[in-house]
């Protein structure tokens, strides 16, 4: 890739996103902060001025191939139709966001958008969206798997691109 790719974070917040570091409690089921967590990404997968932000000045992001209606990040992230380039904004606006947000289920749930926008780049389009390793995204997309919280619309989409990942790293 030529571009830089860190939209100005720090070490500290491209380390908490890229390897997900967060506390280990965070989707245990030993709190309320899983659950918290789950309804949280459930909404942002649901809403559709988040793909409208993430699009800002890229075109028509925010409706279905052909014109349709606006559709939701759910619904972008895991259809097949949906373009690189969308793709490519929606990891682009999730990073961003991770290096604001202030709570754990926040930064989760950002930082699930960022790797589902990844991994529909390289399940639909055989398209690394980033430049982190196979073996090292491999290990991102399965610690996510193993979150309680995670939304089974994305579930399908994560484990494909760890397949994927599996294999190229081999």
């Amino acid at each position: 890739m030529d571009k830089d790719t860190t939209i100005g974070l720090t070490a500290e917040k491209l380390a908490q996103l890229l390897a997900l570091h967060f506390d280990p409690e965070l989707g245990t089921g030993q709190d309320d902060r899983s659950e918290t967590a789950g309804q949280l990404l459930e909404a942002y997968l649901a809403n559709t001025s988040i793909v409208a932000a993430a699009g800002q000045g890229s075109g028509n992001l925010a409706g279905a191939p052909g014109g349709g209606p606006p559709r939701s990040l759910g619904e972008v992230l895991t259809d097949p139709r949906s373009s690189l380039e969308t793709l490519t904004e929606i990891k682009r606006y999730a990073k961003k966001r991770a290096a604001q947000q202030a709570s754990e289920a926040e930064q989760a749930v950002v930082t699930t958008i960022y790797f589902a926008a990844v991994a529909s780049g390289l399940v639909v389009h055989q398209r690394k969206l980033t430049t982190t390793s196979y073996e090292d995204l491999y290990a991102s997309l399965s610690e996510l798997l193993e979150k309680p919280w995670m939304s089974p619309k994305l579930r399908g989409l994560l484990e494909n691109a760890r397949r994927v990942c599996r294999a190229r790293s081999s």
